[in-house]
């Protein structure tokens, strides 16, 4: 109850400091949940930083990272998770207010009266239909998209419902340009596991057992749970750690995540995460698939006629291995070693396919967010 009363007064400070701001602090106002997902308007952030135009950044988060831009143009503001984001987003005054939360209007979080225009960032480079819930999108502005798919998924959306006409930005995906920054020729025995955080995923179904494969193989394995999955998955994750505490090639990432140790591992191992493409598409290297049951959030997906790519590209872009022949990993380990210059191609075309301003995205979405 101490720390309840601690935030609210803290986030109480921030709302009567943010609305003593002039008009050029509150064209662009960024929101984010925790620093994981601030993660992803890091260098957009910098972007401002080094430019020196002004911009509000509101986090749920005490421990954000994104405090370290705090300077003369840009504030960092506190407000507490529910309650705090209630009595500030619902009411905020802005130009614009930049997001990478969905379903705004369908839970706690509505449209300010006071605010023009809402800006949607995705945190995954899949399709809005299955893996988000029904309606996430609809009450948004304007959709930083990320590549073709989700163009033609939202125009669908609002051509069958008749939603309000949306600008739909060609942007493409900040985190995939940074992740293609680091050495593409890493090679190594460094495997990551990284599944999402769908009811039944890796964790859940053969953990354990993938594990043993990979280590008792001399692989050097890195296990990083979604965030999402630090919560829900937090006993099975607990248990997998007991389990393997000895043993030396084998570890548990948690909390927030640096980029440079996902370019250190020469494999991917995932289920349903959009992580599967940031990999592939940055490092052309293919990934490894265990086909766990699909993530979905939406059971109303096939409202609009077009099929999700995280169904589409899987066998484009990887190899696609069932839970229960799980030890057959070394065997698909060794197909994509045979297979490698193949799949390296096959991710480029894809890529050029699904990827917008490949290398170029954050100074595009920039240059449109300060050109008002």
């Amino acid at each position: 109850m101490i720390i309840f009363f601690k935030q609210l007064i803290l986030t109480l400070k921030n709302i009567l400091e943010f609305k003593k701001l002039n008009e050029d602090w509150k064209k662009n106002v960024f929101f984010s949940e925790n620093s994981s997902y601030s993660a992803h308007f890091d260098d957009l952030l910098e972007k401002f930083y080094l430019n020196k135009k002004k911009v509000c950044f509101l986090t749920s988060d005490l421990n954000d990272l994104i405090f370290k831009y705090k300077s003369e143009t840009i504030k960092v503001f506190y407000i507490s998770p529910i309650f705090g984001q209630i009595i500030f987003l619902n009411y905020i005054k802005c130009k614009r207010l930049i997001m990478t939360m969905p379903d705004l209007e369908n839970f706690h979080i509505k449209k300010s009266k006071f605010c023009k225009k809402y800006f949607y960032f995705f945190h995954s480079p899949f399709s809005t239909n299955m893996i988000y819930k029904n309606k996430a999108f609809f009450a948004y502005d304007e959709i930083c998209c990320v590549g073709n798919h989700h163009i033609e998924e939202i125009t669908e959306y609002v051509e069958k419902f008749k939603l309000n006409k949306k600008i739909l930005l060609k942007g493409g995906y900040f985190r995939i340009d940074k992740l293609s920054q680091f050495s593409k020729n890493k090679k190594n025995n460094k495997i990551l596991i990284a599944p999402s955080w769908a009811e039944k995923n890796i964790i859940t179904e053969c953990c354990s057992e993938l594990i043993k494969v990979l280590v008792q193989s001399d692989y050097e394995v890195i296990l990083r749970p979604h965030i999402e999955s630090l919560k829900r998955n937090k006993n099975k994750i607990n248990q997998i750690e007991n389990i393997f505490k000895d043993q030396k090639n084998f570890k548990i990432e948690k909390g927030n995540f640096a980029l440079d140790s996902l370019s250190e591992c020469n494999y991917l191992i995932t289920d349903w995460s959009g992580i599967s493409m940031e990999f592939a598409f940055a490092f052309e290297k293919p990934v490894l698939f265990v086909n766990t049951p699909k993530k979905i959030l939406n059971k109303n997906f096939n409202d609009i006629s077009l099929k999700p790519i995280e169904e589409n590209i899987r066998d484009k872009i990887g190899i696609i291995v069932d839970p229960e022949n799980i030890s057959l990993i070394i065997d698909a380990i060794n197909k994509i070693e045979d297979k490698k210059d193949y799949f390296k191609n096959e991710i480029i075309q894809q890529r050029n396919k699904y990827l917008f301003n490949y290398k170029n995205s954050v100074q595009y979405v920039y240059d449109y967010l300060i050109r008002e």
